[in-house]
């Protein structure tokens, strides 16, 4: 944790000094303004003099090598880990990008680009390039080298998943609900259909940031929106329905200074939040952690007989009422009837082979059914399969690239190759 006391760590129970912890190299005095931890479990710090990186196996803490500093300090004010690169920015008239390879730990950090004035706020990436801010403007960095300068008037959302996968938008127009005539700036939720006026659903007041960070910062977890306000955390389900999105309000002790940053815990199923000027960080867990039974269409009751999961990430349930299957992104959301494109064999599902895009599935019966994406149908072709007279396979698995096998109380039998094969 980057701290104005310094740098620190979070045991579970105190927080803890870094420099408590090193047992090799110099310490670390001052404000820590930056912290990046990468996949080998290095930290990475920026602070008010410069770059430094922790191995917390060694102890060992060790400066990053920079070229002589031209500005008026030396503050690493921006990090991000993209790609096996560490790329950060320094100092302020002028303002410096470096990049560091982690891939080749004995190059130095080459300079990248700088600008006469102002400071690198934040760095982070887009389907472009690399988006460069401070706090009077913005700029894009392209793969090639090229720095071009954004509108003056465009703010920048984003939107992070709990799987890792961000898009950030730098424009003058709303975010857009997926799949909906719903928009989001960071103070108005507004509905807008085609040759209709715009219809505002709900307002409130936006949290106050620097540059460093988004305008609206969106963390997308079990198919809902969460945002901070001021001084609440805003919640908006972005699963299709017939009626407008209800937004919810929650309370949240953010002290009203710059900056107020949320993100998802270590185990992405709740979220952090916390404000620069307060002490501590709030845990969030809009998550309920308690074992409950999964919402079914109509509120129908299943006895559930077995479940799996399907190659495009769905949840495949089978009951004796029939099978079903829920949304990939969110164990909250409904079980639905599993509808097929073709008839299919009858009986429940009792055992699903997730393969790349397809899944064998296995009914009672002795039936089985390949499922590529939405519908079942009814698996068939040469090839060995069991005796009429054999009990119902009850279970598969993979046996390799694109095949599966599957069992019975009798024979065994494996199917090589495609769905079609």
């Amino acid at each position: 944790m980057a701290a104005r006391q310094g740098m620190f760590r979070y045991d579970g129970r105190q927080l803890v000094p870094l420099n408590q912890l090193v047992r090799q190299g110099p310490r670390l005095r001052g404000e820590a303004l930056r912290v990046v931890a990468d996949s080998a479990g290095t930290v990475w710090v920026g602070m008010h003099d410069g770059l430094y990186a922790f191995v917390p196996a060694t102890g060992e803490l060790r400066p990053v090598p920079l070229p002589r500093l031209t500005g008026r300090h030396g503050r690493i004010n921006a990090l991000l880990l993209h790609r096996g690169t560490l790329w950060f920015g320094r100092g302020m008239d002028p303002c410096q990008v470096f990049r560091l390879s982690l891939r080749r730990p004995q190059q130095s950090a080459r300079l990248v680009w700088q600008y006469p004035q102002g400071l690198i706020a934040a760095i982070e990436p887009d389907s472009a390039g690399l988006l460069l801010h401070s706090f009077e403007r913005s700029w894009r960095l392209s793969p090639g080298g090229q720095v071009h300068t954004l509108a003056p008037h465009s703010r920048r959302y984003r939107v992070q998943q709990a799987d890792g996968s961000r898009r950030t938008q730098l424009a003058d127009h709303p975010l857009r609900l997926p799949n909906s005539p719903y928009f989001l700036t960071d103070s108005v939720l507004y509905e807008h259909r085609p040759s209709q006026p715009r219809r505002v659903l709900a307002r409130w007041r936006r949290n106050r940031s620097s540059a460093a960070v988004p305008r609206l910062n969106v963390l997308e977890l079990d198919s809902t929106w969460y945002w901070l306000g001021d001084e609440e955390l805003l919640a908006l389900s972005i699963r299709r329905q017939r009626q407008a999105p209800e937004l919810q309000h929650y309370p949240l002790p953010l002290a009203r200074e710059w900056n107020g940053w949320l993100c998802f815990n270590r185990a992405r199923t709740g979220l952090y939040a916390f404000a620069e000027g307060m002490p501590g960080v709030i845990e969030l867990r809009p998550r309920r952690a308690s074992i409950q039974a999964l919402p079914v269409a109509g509120k129908q009751r299943l006895s559930t007989r077995a479940i799996s999961r399907l190659a495009d990430g769905r949840l495949l349930v089978g009951s004796y009422s029939g099978t079903f299957t829920q949304a990939a992104d969110s164990p909250l959301a409904p079980c639905a009837p599993g509808r097929a494109r073709r008839p299919a064999a009858s009986g429940t599902a009792v055992c699903a082979c997730p393969m790349r895009a397809w899944s064998l599935v296995l009914k009672t019966g002795g039936a089985s059914g390949c499922w590529p994406g939405g519908g079942l149908r009814k698996s068939g072709g040469p090839g060995p399969t069991p005796s009429p007279r054999a009990k119902p396979s009850s279970a598969c698995c993979a046996t390799g690239p694109g095949g599966c096998g599957r069992g019975a109380a009798g024979p065994v039998c494996a199917r090589p190759g495609p769905p079609h094969a």
